[in-house]
């Protein structure tokens, strides 16, 4: 059986992302809303057009906000 947990976000890292711990090492970083597809699309296209342009790493930090919560418990799995 597998099950799943609700963790809160701010229980999982402090402060405002992951976006600002990129930026204290030197890594540039784009913040998107993961529930727009659009978005994260041109996000990806925008990070791998400076990755190739400055030679660098970039920093992806695709928020997601369920609007439902998951449960695979009610669920039954087998493996």
């Amino acid at each position: 059986m597998i099950g799943a947990n609700v963790v809160l976000k701010s229980r999982v890292h402090a402060g405002d992302g992951l976006v600002i711990r990129g930026q204290a090492y030197g890594i540039r970083g784009i913040r998107v809303d993961g529930n727009d597809a659009l978005a994260v699309y041109s996000a990806v296209h925008a990070a791998r057009e400076m990755a190739i342009a400055e030679g660098r790493p970039i920093l992806i930090e695709v928020q997601d906000n369920s609007t439902k919560l998951h449960h695979l418990k009610q669920q039954n799995f087998r493996i």
